[in-house]
């Protein structure tokens, strides 16, 4: 495969594991520094940032401000919970195109957060998108220079996270999940029913859970489970419709909240 800077997008059939790999390879050998923006079937776009041909973040999709708050609060937990302060590092980041990765530099700058703790979080990040990518089946993509990221943190092994997402993907295959989105929310339909089924505790805590508020991956951040596991407990119960699972909006962008509470 052969690529070109700022031409028009190129599409690729089952844009699975292997042929991920090798657009990855592709990029490392011009060393390429820039993005790669990927449109899928569902008219959703990803951003990957690269720097010479490795991957440095990745944004974009259904949820990017869940997402970046789900790899948060697994990956940096204590950051999570300071809102005092984590307000006013969003201050920080006021008209900054690149929030998500300015404020992870932030952190990183002001040693708030080890490098280690913070490669975790951006691998996370990057193995739920292409997850999500895989679901796609077929995409097209295209490249576009752009030096925008105002430092590099770490250098992602395309390798390695592409081989993660495969294993999650293959898993969730093999549990003949290929239908269902685990950017979906679980809200109960029958819920005199579901109580009937269900012991007090379980029906109280799949009362307080399944309200639509929550997609099935930042249940397992909750739950503290594989997103997986969640979602196969709850099959049953989706299956005989007591629990159904809808689309759901994004969180509102944090950087929009806090230019709200300065105005």
């Amino acid at each position: 495969m052969t690529v070109e800077t700022n031409c028009y997008r190129i599409p690729i059939r089952q844009f699975i594991g292997a042929k991920q790999t090798t657009l990855f390879q592709t990029l490392k050998q011009p060393r390429f520094s820039g993005q790669l923006i990927i449109l899928g079937q569902s008219r959703q776009e990803w951003i990957f940032y690269l720097y010479l041909g490795r991957i440095i973040y990745a944004t974009g999709g259904i949820h990017p401000v869940r997402r970046w708050r789900r790899n948060l609060t697994a990956y940096l937990p204590k950051i999570a919970s300071d809102l005092p302060s984590l307000q006013q590092d969003l201050i920080c980041t006021q008209g900054v195109k690149y929030w998500e990765y300015e404020l992870l530099c932030i952190w990183a700058n002001q040693k708030k957060a080890p490098r280690n703790s913070i490669m975790k979080m951006i691998n996370g990040v990057i193995i739920e998108i292409l997850f999500d990518i895989t679901q796609e089946m077929e995409i097209t993509f295209e490249l576009k220079e752009d030096r925008g990221l105002s430092q590099q943190l770490v250098l992602i092994d395309s390798d390695q996270v592409i081989a993660e997402a495969w294993k999650l993907w293959a898993g969730w295959l093999g549990a003949k999940l290929a239908d269902r989105s685990p950017n979906s929310a679980p809200i109960i339909k029958q819920q005199d029913q579901l109580q009937g089924k269900t012991s007090p505790q379980t029906f109280q805590a799949m009362i307080k859970l399944m309200q639509g508020k929550y997609s099935l991956r930042d249940l397992g951040i909750q739950l503290k489970r594989d997103v997986l596991e969640v979602t196969h407990l709850l099959m049953p119960y989706i299956e005989s419709g007591l629990v159904e699972l809808r689309e759901i909006p994004d969180l509102p962008s944090p950087v929009a909240h806090s230019q709200n509470q300065l105005s």
